[in-house]
């Protein structure tokens, strides 16, 4: 054995595998909150965008409401339910990320879930009587409004 001067102290091999099992834990949850965060906000965002675009290139159409105008514009009062549906889903989606989440079964929930899923529903009985350009982007809308909804409600 040396009498020289140590520079350094050797590190404990229990401390480098907690260490390594703290970061690889910590790695495994980042990677997940970044695929779950992909998986869950890539599809809504892309829907919010078509949703938005419909929106766009029906205002700037030269004929909005086609004959019968009547029928037209029960297919546009649909297609704003479900979209409204829609920005509440979001909202929603945005305050859980903020605050944290919501109790199971709270009242503010449960009351979103029900405007929820009845504009989701008006929506779609409003396509399925209406007709013009927003005819199917309603449809596409309310069936996935509805979609989310329901799953929603599952998981609670």
């Amino acid at each position: 054995m040396s009498t020289g001067v140590i520079l350094y102290r050797p590190i404990s091999p229990a401390i480098i595998r907690g260490f390594g099992t703290g970061l690889q834990s910590f790695m495994n949850d980042l990677t997940a909150a970044i695929f779950s965060g992909i998986v869950v906000w890539g599809p809504l965002i892309a829907f919010c965008v078509y949703i938005v675009r419909t929106w766009l290139r029906w205002s700037r159409s030269e004929e909005r409401l086609s004959p019968p105008r009547w029928r037209s514009g029960i297919t546009a009062f649909g297609f704003g339910a479900s979209t409204a549906s829609l920005t509440l889903i979001v909202a929603l989606g945005v305050h859980a990320i903020i605050t944290g989440g919501f109790q199971h079964y709270s009242v503010p929930l449960m009351l979103a879930f029900h405007i929820g899923i009845l504009t989701a529903l008006c929506g779609l009985l409003a396509a399925l009587i209406g007709t013009g350009q927003l005819e199917v982007p309603t449809i596409v809308s309310s069936l996935f409004c509805l979609l989310v909804w329901f799953v929603e409600g599952m998981a609670q």
